[in-house]
Order: structure tokens, then C-alpha cells, then sequence
């Protein structure tokens, strides 16, 4: 029988962090990545009230893939 509460093998909880905290865990400037975020330009990027959080496994994700000097 399975809890209600448990995800499905294979996924696993989201990594949701602040603006600070990714700036910080990616080694970027946060107003950079402050103005990205705002611009639309960052996946799994929302707000909450007047604070920006951040799905890290989306944001680790989309710059893997961003070509170096953006």
C-alpha cells in the first residue's frame, strides 16, 4: 500500500532555493542573475510575494546549456 504522501520512484523532491542562495550555490553575481530572472530568461524561476525562488535542477540545467559570455 502506498502513503499518500510518497512520490513515485524515481522522482525526487525539488530543490527550491532564494536568488541569494543560487547566486551563491552557482558562484554567479546576484544582481545578474537578478536581472535574468526578471527578464523571463531563467527556467523554473518564480516569484512569491516580492521574492524570486528558484528550481535549482532547472536553473543548473539551463546553463549547462547557455553558450559562455551571456
Amino acid at each position: 500500500m502506498m502513503k499518500a504522501s510518497s512520490r513515485p520512484q524515481g522522482l525526487s523532491k525539488p530543490r527550491i532555493v532564494d536568488l541569494r542562495e543560487a547566486a551563491v550555490i552557482l558562484k554567479l553575481d546576484s544582481m545578474k542573475l537578478f536581472k535574468m530572472v526578471r527578464s523571463g530568461k531563467v527556467p523554473g524561476s518564480f516569484q512569491v510575494g516580492l521574492a524570486w525562488r528558484l528550481d535549482l535542477d532547472e536553473l543548473e540545467r539551463f546553463l549547462e546549456t547557455k553558450p559562455r559570455g551571456d
